[in-house]
């Protein structure tokens, strides 16, 4: 996911923006992956004890991920609209596993180093 998010401001710099392009255009363009770590979060928060299947609630994120992340390759300077809502969904599926793998880590800790645990687990 680190590739994926040095690859999408490099994009969006190269692909998508000139010299002439107005600032709110460019600043606009860099909050997609910021908005979708935040919705995986959310989701994650909302749906993740209704869903259950903790098992499951890691692989499909993570799925999801890898899939929008590797189609983010087909993208061109002609497909602005399927970039965007590619780095969204890879995003947003790195979002909602990053926050339940800490979760996870957390689980195995002993009670007396659970903060060591996902603080060492957020920094990964």
């Amino acid at each position: 996911m680190a590739d994926l998010l040095q690859t999408g401001p490099t994009m969006v710099g190269v692909y998508f923006t000139t010299e002439a392009t107005p600032r709110h255009t460019v600043y606009l363009l860099s909050t997609v992956q910021g908005f979708g770590i935040f919705t995986g979060a959310m989701l994650l928060s909302f749906l993740g004890k209704h869903i259950g299947h903790w098992k499951w609630q890691l692989g499909v994120p993570v799925t999801i991920m890898t899939i929008f992340g590797g189609l983010l390759a087909l993208i061109t300077p002609e497909k602005k609209n399927e970039a965007i809502a590619f780095a969204f969904l890879s995003a947003t599926g790195y979002g909602y596993a990053q926050y339940l793998s800490i979760a996870y880590i957390q689980f195995g800790a002993d009670q007396s180093e659970l903060g060591i645990a996902g603080g060492l687990a957020g920094v990964a």
